[in-house]
């Protein structure tokens, strides 16, 4: 199946969302193109040129940073041009804000928040969750020949690898916006901000009364993790702590899903120093089983 990627960037930086849809792309074995719609698209194109893209479409437009009435009318020209089968976004408070509108114009089959898919049964099969993530299940699109699917950050492995892909200029035009990108506004965090944490260990109410929160801080430290604490619990605590990391470390901005389903953008938060990653075989243990997982079907 032929697939549309479009990239997420954010001041200047391609997020990793991005590479993680090329390695989904890679399940449907297929061409992948990867579209970067940016006022300089060749300053990000050498970073989506990695193992398993075939043809990397710089589309060129006014604004510095995203907006979203211009990337929609960039992509649904973009599929009206290159009439892709399958078309790729993140799961993201970006993409949410066009992706969708595309779907019901173009009459797309459309779903959001997937973190499986499987295109080897004759026809493209997605897996999200329903009820607070309570139940799962396999989405198909009949009567489409086209789809969108939101890919759910952190559901695939970034891509990675010297690629050698087709450069070319894509050519879309383009209305006036009707919203516009002032600022960027950061958002003040306090001690620990799990939103760049890599790995989460959360309690709740089970854990009973406050003096029983040490054991699990103590847990956490062992496994490497951030304790992070449900808001009612949190309430009768009155406090949430968390073991401290080193003050070298650097996050990648990862995208992460809230308790309701709701996604929580991050940007990096960088340091002087390199990469510390405490908990990298569990990070690589839990990729396996979902590889595993997906190739039982």
């Amino acid at each position: 199946m032929s697939v549309l990627i479009v990239a997420e960037h954010l001041r200047d930086e391609l997020r990793p969302i991005t590479l993680e849809l090329v390695s989904a792309a890679q399940e449907l074995e297929g061409p992948v193109a990867v579209a970067v719609i940016a006022k300089d698209p060749s300053a990000l194109a050498d970073a989506v040129d990695v193992e398993g893209v075939n043809e990397i479409l710089s589309v060129k437009v006014d604004p510095e940073e995203f907006e979203n009435d211009v990337y929609q009318q960039a992509l649904e020209q973009l599929i009206e041009q290159r009439e892709p089968q399958v078309t790729f976004l993140g799961f993201t408070v970006n993409s949410m804000g066009y992706g969708p509108a595309v779907a019901a114009k173009l009459g797309l089959g459309f779903a959001s928040d997937v973190f499986s898919i499987d295109g080897t049964a004759g026809g493209l099969v997605a897996t999200r969750a329903f009820y607070g993530s309570k139940v799962q299940a396999e989405v198909e699109f009949p009567g489409h020949d086209r789809v969108m699917l939101l890919l759910r950050p952190t559901a695939w492995p970034p891509a990675e690898g010297a690629g050698s892909a087709v450069k070319e200029e894509g050519s879309v035009s383009s209305s006036c916006s009707r919203a516009r990108h002032k600022e960027f506004v950061d958002v003040a965090t306090g001690d620990v901000d799990i939103t760049t944490a890599d790995f989460l260990l959360s309690i709740g109410r089970g854990v009973g009364d406050k003096e029983n929160l040490p054991q699990f801080e103590g847990l956490a430290g062992k496994m490497g993790a951030i304790l992070s604490v449900s808001r009612p619990r949190a309430g009768n605590l009155r406090r949430c702590t968390a073991p401290r990391r080193h003050e070298d470390e650097r996050h990648d901005h990862r995208g992460q899903l809230g308790s309701r389903g709701g996604h929580l953008q991050r940007g990096p938060l960088r340091s002087s120093g390199g990469s510390l990653r405490s908990s990298r075989g569990t990070r690589e243990a839990l990729l396996a089983w979902k590889r595993a997982r997906r190739s039982r079907g």
